[in-house]
């Protein structure tokens, strides 16, 4: 104790507090420290503050070539072409005169829209190069008798062609034009024979039979009409259906046969596809070959119901 206490000095420090062994659990000793718990450090700084830009003095002014001040011109702007302005500050806004077109510039000249509602004559007559000719054309067939009818334009108001019927004597049908007022075509129909034989302006036209088992007749055109040569066929598109359509060689819509079923006094609509089959001699081809398959659709109706009349649907001779 003599060498502690002349070791520490009173004056100085005091001494550190004691320790004791104490056993721990693995059967050995240890120190614990049985004095009071140090003191805790404290610490005096300052918050940096965030630096706040000064604009300079005097104020900054911007540059005369970015901003040009009225009545200048900026470097960087391209000339324009459109109206030109006077410059300085105290100019009002006054701008030039654009140059006019002259007369003859093809600019000022009206242009006309081709029409695009079809125009057709009542002589059947087509101008090829109106593009509103490509629209299909319909017409629409009536029946005013037993044995009469009337074809009418897409109006339904203007008469192209009637027809005439005759059951036991020949020709079966006459077709006459309302622009010509004369007969042009006649069908004359077979007892014991599918074929059709027909006029149009004096050539004769004979229908034959699609083939065993098929509905529809095919002809050879006599009408010259530009894109439609050779072979064309009517074909029914279903077993049951009583529409038609007629193809060409290549398998190309010419027209087309709506049945009206259901319609006292309307046979159907004859829709015709092209410029060549709208007007002329192909349309009026179309429009006997037309008639000669529904006569020969009725008379086969008719002759099944009577049960006889042969192949060609009832008399009229061979």
């Amino acid at each position: 104790m003599a060498g502690l206490k002349g070791h520490f000095n009173s004056d100085t420090a005091a001494p550190p507090p004691p320790y004791s062994a104490q056993p721990n659990a693995y059967g050995t000793s240890s120190n614990a420290y049985q004095g009071a718990p140090p003191q805790q450090q404290t610490y005096n700084y300052q918050v940096p503050q965030p630096n706040v830009y000064q604009s300079p003095d005097p104020p900054y002014q911007p540059s005369s070539l970015a901003y040009p001040q009225p009545g200048g011109r900026s470097p960087y702007l391209r000339p324009q072409n459109g109206p030109q302005y006077a410059s300085g500050p105290d100019t009002k806004y006054s701008p030039q005169p654009s140059p006019q077109l002259s007369g003859n510039s093809p600019r000022l000249q009206p242009q006309q829209s081709p029409n695009l509602v079809p125009q057709y004559s009542s002589n059947s007559q087509i101008n090829m190069t109106n593009p509103a000719m490509t629209q299909p054309r319909t017409l629409h067939v009536y029946n005013s008798s037993s044995s009469k009818g009337t074809i009418s334009d897409s109006d339904k108001t203007t008469t192209l062609y009637s027809y005439r019927t005759h059951s036991w004597s020949k020709p079966h049908l006459e077709l006459h034009s309302t622009a010509q007022n004369t007969m042009i075509g006649t069908i004359t129909f077979h007892s014991w024979s599918s074929n059709i034989d027909l006029t149009l302006h004096n050539q004769p036209i004979t229908l034959n039979s699609n083939g065993w088992m098929q509905s529809g007749h095919k002809f050879i055109t006599r009408a010259g009409a530009p894109g439609v040569q050779g072979e064309l066929r009517w074909k029914t598109p279903g077993v049951m259906s009583a529409d038609q359509v007629l193809l060409d060689q290549r398998d190309q819509v010419v027209a087309k046969w709506e049945n009206s079923s259901w319609a006292m006094s309307k046979e159907g609509k004859l829709v015709l596809h092209g410029p060549s089959a709208a007007a002329g001699p192909l349309m009026d081809e179309v429009v006997l070959t037309r008639l000669a398959e529904m006569m020969y659709r009725k008379r086969q109706s008719a002759a099944s119901s009577a049960g006889g009349g042969g192949v060609g649907g009832g008399g009229g001779g061979a």
